[in-house]
């Protein structure tokens, strides 16, 4: 199930619409603070990716988002590379042309599409060989919703309590409630598809207790 939010993107204002990437990039208002990512095309079509995720990268992608996450080739060229072309050296195994480097968390952990997996998005340890931390999202659509909820969970923090609301995690527990919620309401099994959405709505239950 997909969702599409208004112009303000109030969580609680959700429409049971299919999103598409143009209504994506317009819900993320793209600019000085918001900067937006416009990746190669070329790049895009060599890659064995579904033509449903080939649709969204081809009108580009944030470069940055909550929590602490990178998008985009910047650290590689303006390639798009699978592992075992980013990683000759390192012996890396046949099975590692099956991830597709789209970005990057805070710690320099790669996040991949698993082109084996439907296009799942999976977050890789960089310095454990590569292997799987966690798994982000199913497919993309539903990593640009659960972007657009985060980020709009911030932005109500930071109206509410001051500029610094989320690094000093001034915010509730029923915001992180509301937040849960929309969440499901994406994806009713997301809390056990995604152990990445899991571990960070955990990590902010914790921030504040």
């Amino acid at each position: 199930m997909t969702w599409m939010m208004n112009s303000r993107f109030d969580a609680n204002q959700l429409v049971a619409i299919f999103m598409t990437p143009e209504d994506f990039k317009s819900l993320w208002q793209p600019g000085k603070f918001n900067r937006w990512a416009e990746l190669d095309v070329h790049e895009i079509e060599k890659a064995p990716l579904s033509e449903a995720t080939k649709n969204f990268l081809r009108l580009g992608f944030p470069e940055d988002a909550a929590p602490f996450l990178s998008f985009g080739w910047r650290s590689n060229k303006g390639k798009f590379n699978n592992l075992y072309e980013t990683y000759p050296g390192y012996g890396a195994p046949s099975t590692s042309k099956n991830f597709w480097i789209i970005g990057d968390d805070g710690e320099g952990n790669p996040i991949c599409f698993d082109v084996s997996r439907n296009d799942r998005l999976v977050l890789l340890d960089h310095e454990q060989n590569f292997e799987i931390i966690s798994v982000v999202n199913t497919n993309i659509a539903e990593l640009a919703e659960c972007l657009l909820l985060y980020k709009n969970f911030i932005s109500k923090a930071q109206r509410d309590n001051g500029e610094n609301a989320y690094l000093e995690a001034d915010f509730s527990m029923t915001d992180i409630a509301v937040l849960k919620e929309s969440f499901k309401q994406i994806n009713d099994r997301i809390f056990k598809e995604s152990s990445f959405w899991r571990s960070e709505i955990n990590a902010l239950e914790k921030e504040i207790k």
